[in-house]
């Protein structure tokens, strides 16, 4: 280096000491951030908008007529690399060579939210829905073990029939 820019690094190296340099640009990235309008969400009371593509709880579907769609074929439970997902299928006892689900099962503790058993169901009986608070409202112990018979209670679907 020459002995005119030693001179100068020097000289400007004083000039940012005496003039606070450092002090002016935090102050100046603290001012430009102080009239932006916040982003936060104040999450019970605000909720976000959700995209189409969002993969919530599972919700498990109807037909118009109230039947389920589910036919106890249990490849959504093969197709799940979580395991998460129970199926119980008996026969028809009115249709022959027929089947439904008794039961449906799905452990939310352990879903990956991947989608791949909304995938593979045949009949479309499964999807994805926009819930993402999996809290509950109520302490019992179904809801303490996130484990539902009919997921479409918790997703707001199309509630079961009794029988």
């Amino acid at each position: 280096m020459t002995e005119k820019t030693e001179e100068k690094s020097l000289l400007r190296e004083v000039w940012d000491a005496l003039s606070f340099s450092e002090i002016r640009m935090a102050m100046r990235v603290a001012l430009k951030h102080m009239f932006v309008k916040p982003v936060t969400f104040q999450y019970p009371r605000e909720k976000r908008t959700i995209p189409d593509a969002h993969r919530g709880a599972l919700g498990l579907l109807r037909y118009d007529d109230g039947t389920e769609r589910c036919v106890g074929c249990d490849l959504c439970e093969a197709a799940c690399p979580s395991r998460c997902i129970k199926v119980v299928s008996a026969e028809n006892p009115d249709v022959p060579l027929s089947r439904y689900a008794t039961e449906f099962y799905i452990d939310i503790t352990k879903c990956v939210f991947c989608g791949y058993c909304v995938e593979a169901c045949p009949v479309n009986a499964l999807a994805m829905t926009k819930m993402y608070a999996h809290n509950q409202e109520k302490n019992d112990t179904e809801s303490l073990q996130y484990r539902y018979k009919f997921p479409h209670q918790v997703a707001g679907l199309t509630p079961p029939q009794d029988s």
